[in-house]
């Protein structure tokens, strides 16, 4: 259903109040942003019924192909257990460890490496896990095939996009702690459903990405496609062949909701920082906080713009809630978006002759007590629609 807006009547001059007059939003009588609700941590119990040791036959030198023998070996598994890897150990996975249908699984990696010796097909996954819910990855390396990953020159290879580390479709609770991703074609993590034809399409839930180290990649550092909860935080995340973190319903059916990016080191990577296109009004309850572009690293923009075609009807997006953000940044740009507060932020435009926040088609704004040091403007207002609501306001921010 599309969003009713209120309407202030006042002229455009107070769209952009000045941090002496020490006004609010309320006092001007113009609408207040929305406040997303944050994603919260994943709860997981610790103690599970068993704990099971990866067997000595499965060799952890990393002298074959273990894929068979390691997915015979953990699907066989009962419910509530945990897996012990042996410590510091290399397992050579040339296909997809599938992980199907588990609850309560826990994955304690003891150091050790999963590797990808051959650049393998379209439809490998170096971990997938499908349904089922609960599931705990922690202390584990798995490392891709692709020499060429991270932001070189080399050519963007689509035909191996979706190797990526680690995909959860339609998992109920997943737990990614202390997991170091190197190397892959694909996105170092993915989030999303099961494709209909495997007969399970449910967003994934409570998913926490935390304390990891993700580096060289061919696609997305993190894309989250169909979930609700998702809690990104305190990892360091560079060598991004394209966005930082890519929201992007493949459908207007899909959504995304509660997903928290927070306290993350943003090292080098192309395209955005945060890109939110894809089809539909269905995402919202967004928040990015806290999160510091690493020494040499930039954090590029944050978009979003719904509207993607063929689904250009529709309503708006929102809301969402970026602070806290430092470091140099390439400008936010929304389009179709509403309830949007960009507040205590300090970013450093890239150009001289860039506009700290471009909108188009946006309502219910408010960009206040920022640094854009170096910013011509704080807004740059590309249509009649925004204009005309007179409800994007912007106080106490330096230029």
């Amino acid at each position: 259903m599309p969003r009713v807006f209120r309407v202030a009547l006042v002229p455009l001059a107070v769209t952009v109040i000045a941090a002496s007059a020490q006004a609010s939003t309320q006092a001007s009588g113009l609408p207040v942003a929305a406040e997303p609700f944050r994603a919260r941590a994943s709860v997981v119990q610790e103690q599970p019924r068993q704990v099971i040791h990866v067997p000595k036959r499965i060799a952890s030198d990393g002298s074959v192909n273990v894929t068979a023998a390691l997915n015979k070996f953990i699907n066989s598994v009962p419910n509530d257990s945990a897996i012990v890897f042996a410590k510091h150990g290399r397992y050579r996975i040339d296909g997809t460890i599938l992980i199907k249908g588990s609850s309560g699984l826990r994955i304690r990696g003891n150091g050790s490496t999963l590797f990808a010796r051959t650049k393998g097909s379209e439809g490998r996954r170096h971990v997938r896990v499908m349904g089922g819910k609960d599931f705990v990855i922690r202390n584990m390396k798995i490392v891709g095939a692709n020499p060429n990953g991270g932001i070189s020159n080399t050519k963007y290879n689509a035909k191996f996009e979706t190797q990526h580390g680690i995909q959860l479709s339609g998992v109920q609770g997943a737990l990614i702690d202390h997991v170091q991703i190197y190397d892959v074609y694909g996105d170092f993590v993915s989030v999303g459903p099961a494709h209909p034809s495997e007969g399970l399409f449910i967003p994934s839930r409570n998913v926490t990405i935390q304390n990891s180290h993700f580096e060289r990649n061919g696609r997305m550092g993190i894309s989250v496609d169909y979930a609700d909860g998702v809690l990104i935080q305190n990892n360091y995340m560079g060598d991004c062949r394209r966005a930082w973190v890519d929201v992007e319903p493949t459908a207007s059916s899909w959504s995304v909701h509660h997903l928290t990016i927070q306290n993350n080191t943003v090292g080098p990577h192309n395209l955005h920082f945060f890109a939110n296109a894809g089809r539909g009004d269905n995402v919202g309850d967004i928040v990015i906080a806290n999160n510091t572009a690493a020494p040499g690293a930039r954090l590029g923009a944050i978009s979003i713009t719904r509207g993607q075609a063929p689904d250009a009807a529709g309503g708006y997006r929102g809301p969402y809630l970026i602070e806290g953000n430092v470091g140099p940044f390439t400008g936010f740009f929304f389009r179709e978006a509403a309830d949007i507060t960009i507040r205590n932020n300090s970013l450093t435009p890239m150009s001289k002759d860039q506009s700290a926040v471009i909108i188009d088609d946006v309502h219910t704004i408010q960009v206040h007590d920022n640094d854009f040091s170096g910013a011509p403007r704080v807004f740059q207002v590309n249509d009649s629609t925004s204009k005309m609501s007179f409800d994007y306001t912007g106080w106490g921010n330096r230029l």
